[in-house]
């Protein structure tokens, strides 16, 4: 509610008059009634209304009286009053008409009407009024006390400025002065554009000194770039309805510098030419200049756009865009404002400046290494990304690494890892490099690795054969370190050059492999033998060669069903091929139930097309608890073999040996009879683990083979394993069959291969 619309209201009034009687000589006097009453606000300069109520007595002569109490209250300070004649209104009034007016609406009331109140006058002072009747003493109203209010007039804000430059982010203070006023003014700040009148209150941002004197409020603001354009103003109001504003309202300029946009790093393909553009959010002035620099030189570049016309690894650096613009503020010095960013320009290139050397060594291309002596090949080349380095021994990958610039491999020094060595590298771009190092181990002769060496050659009568070994040395063998022999009963004997051709040849980088060739020529029956080959005379290392003739095959040997992996259903056949006659061999395999006339046939292909070695076939599809035959032959081109036979139980797991397997029969009954037969098989069978040949102690004519998978270590051997049984949980038979296994060992000569 305004300030005005109050006054009117306090200078407005309905009353209801409750009079109190005081009787003198018989007459009733009334106790006036004041309104308004207490403690009246009134704002200097307006006229204020006091209304006197009483009791009337239209017959008797009345005196009304209002009454302004000095400060002291002792005495009046004014005495204004009418005079009411019986039967008449507002007869006579006794006061200053200048000052003062007044009214009686009702034959009982006196309204005086103080004009043009004034603090300095009428400051708290005190009215009453007074009723008297006729001669007799006057009665007193209660007392109204003035409180004069006085309104501001004006307010001034400073700087008293049009425009204001100010730097973003730094404060600025704003002044209001208010004229005096009572009560003391309040002073409000507000922010407001030229454009949208809408005021933003920004008091809580200022500190006010109240006084009836005038008020003086301090703005301190902190000014952002979301200011500029604003104009501020200060307002000031203490009685009343309206509100005094400030006649200066400054424009703010603020002032602030460019921002460059967040640069992301770049890439570019070496050699060719890079362009960038240096975005830029303006500040304020907009006016830029704008400066590149590069991290590590002097070189700048004055434009907005960044231009290398052919892009070269030096290049490859850290680029800034540095954007400048002059601030003018008022009442300050003018200073440059500026901001920059930053991005690594990446230089992509391929494969460059490529090293390859062994780190034990001088840098060389060509190199002499110990045998045995573990060295280390470092290849080394720039690219950006990183390189595929590859290390290839003869044209043969040895290491890769993908996205490097560094690759190392070590040799251990053996004799075939001798060669012509070659790192390469190269990425997606142009450029691939490579270098070669050639290694040369010094190592005595051996067999060429990864050079096919045929040990057993087949051969028809009456033809040439060769007979082929390359050896692989260094340094390089000549054909006089080559020597060939024919081996009989009685020894081994130089072949004789009038029936055989020897040839040589080196090849492989520095000659490093030899090549001697034997070859026999016409064929003829004792010519199917044992050959040796040595090298450089030692002794103690010879390679022998076998030539045999084209042939049907031998029988298999060892045919026998593994007993422990016979279940209700099936059994697991194993034997021992024999010699192919040259020729590749296949198996075949019959079975029946006992008693049966009809045979199931399977055909099993040889493992190999040359060496005698373990056969492994599964028979499913057995009945539980039946007696089966098995019989098995071998045939190839030329014709086929006798065959062996065996009987098992898919009940009891028995295995029985029949005697149309002259090999194994002859083998068991030049040892032991029964049980120990079976086991000297059963041995045979775990012996093929080991790759160990044996031979019976007993000096038969025909010496039994047992040739089985690889050992290398005869002393850790099978009958340590033999003895090292567990037989915890086993059967008395079964203890006893291991205990017989490993005397029937005792009837074997074993050695390595």
């Amino acid at each position: 509610m305004h300030r005005k619309q109050r006054m009117k209201e306090r200078t407005s009034f309905m009353f209801i008059h409750i009079f109190a009687f005081t009787v003198i000589n018989g007459e009733n006097v009334s106790t006036p009634s004041i309104s308004p009453s207490g403690t009246v606000d009134i704002v200097q300069g307006m006229n204020l209304t006091l209304n006197c109520t009483y009791q009337t007595n239209k017959t008797v002569h009345q005196l009304i009286a209002w009454n302004q109490l000095k400060q002291n209250g002792t005495s009046f300070a004014s005495h204004l009053s009418i005079y009411d004649a019986p039967g008449s209104t507002c007869a006579y009034f006794d006061g200053n008409v200048s000052k003062y007016g007044y009214s009686c609406p009702a034959d009982n009331q006196f309204n005086i009407i103080i004009y043009n109140v004034q603090r300095i006058s009428s400051q708290g002072s005190t009215w009453m009024c007074s009723h008297q009747v006729g001669s007799f003493p006057n009665v007193f109203s209660t007392t109204v006390i003035l409180n004069v209010q006085v309104p501001v007039r004006s307010v001034t804000l400073s700087p008293d400025l049009g425009n204001l430059s100010v730097i973003e982010g730094r404060g600025r203070q704003f002044e209001c002065k208010t004229s005096p006023g009572e009560p003391a003014p309040r002073v409000q700040w507000f922010k407001f554009s030229d454009t949208n009148a809408t005021n933003i209150n920004i008091t809580s941002l200022s500190i006010s000194s109240l006084s009836t004197a005038g008020t003086s409020s301090v703005l301190t603001l902190v000014l952002t770039r979301y200011d500029h354009g604003l104009r501020i103003k200060c307002s000031a109001e203490n009685v009343g309805s309206a509100k005094i504003e400030s006649a200066t309202k400054p424009l703010i300029d603020v002032l602030y510098g460019p921002s460059v946009t967040e640069i992301t790093d770049q890439q570019i393909v070496k050699g060719r030419a890079f362009t960038y553009n240096c975005s830029v959010t303006v500040g304020n002035p907009a006016e830029l200049t704008f400066i590149w620099t590069r991290n590590g030189s002097n070189e700048t570049w004055h434009n907005q756009q960044l231009y290398l016309p052919s892009v070269q690894r030096k290049d490859d650096a850290i680029y800034y865009c540095t954007a400048t613009n002059e601030l003018n503020p008022t009442d300050e010095p003018n200073q440059n404002k500026t901001d920059y960013k930053s991005f690594h320009l990446d230089v992509l290139f391929g494969a460059e400046n490529i090293v390859f050397y062994l780190e034990q060594y001088q840098e060389s291309s060509s190199f002499n290494v110990t045998e045995s002596s573990t060295v280390t090949l470092k290849c080394l080349l720039d690219s950006n990304p990183g390189s595929t380095i590859v290390i290839s021994k003869d044209g043969n990958n040895k290491h890769t690494v993908l996205d490097t610039k560094s690759l190392s491999y070590s040799i251990d020094g053996k004799c075939d890892d001798a060669g012509v060595y070659t790192c390469s590298g190269s990425n997606q771009y142009a450029g691939r490099l490579s270098k070669d190092i050639d290694i040369h181990i010094l190592c005595t002769p051996r067999a060429a690795p990864n050079v096919h060496i045929s040990y057993n050659v087949s051969s028809v009568r009456d033809a040439n054969v060769t007979l082929s070994f390359t050896a692989l040395a260094f340094p390089p063998l000549q054909q006089s370190s080559f020597l060939w022999q024919k081996c009989t009963i009685s020894g081994c004997e130089p072949v004789l050059r009038d029936k055989t051709v020897v040839s040589f040849s080196t090849s492989g980088f520095g000659n490093r492999l030899g090549e001697c060739n034997l070859t026999i020529v016409n064929v003829r029956e004792d010519d199917y033998t044992e050959y040796q080959m040595t090298v450089n005379g030692i002794s103690d290392k010879k390679w022998r060669f076998f030539l045999n003739a084209l042939d049907k095959p031998q029988p298999p040997t060892d045919f026998m069903v593994i007993v422990d992996y016979v279940t209700k259903t099936s059994a697991n056949a194993t034997w021992l091929s024999g010699y192919n006659g040259g020729l590749p061999q296949t198996f075949q395999l019959q079975i029946r139930e006992s008693g049966d006339s009809k045979w199931t046939i399977h055909y099993i292909q040889e493992n190999s097309t040359i060496n005698t070695g373990n056969m492994y076939f599964v028979v499913n599809g057995l009945q539980s608890g039946f007696e089966y035959e098995m019989k098995l032959f071998a045939f190839n081109a030329i014709g086929n073999t006798s065959s062996v036979h065996i009987t098992f139980s898919t009940l009891n797991h028995m295995v029985s040996v029949s005697s149309s397997s002259p090999n194994v029969a002859s083998v068991a009954g030049g040892i032991i009879a029964g049980i120990v037969g079976i086991l000297i098989t059963v041995l045979c069978v775990v012996l093929r683990r080991y790759k160990i040949k044996c031979f019976l102690k007993h000096d038969l004519l025909d010496k039994v083979v047992y040739d089985t998978a690889e050992r290398t270590n005869i002393n850790n051997g099978v009958y340590d394993e033999l003895q090292n049984v567990n037989t915890n949980g086993l059967s008395e038979c079964s203890v006893s069959f291991y205990n017989e296994l490993g005397k029937a060992y005792e009837s074997l000569d074993c050695s390595l291969r």
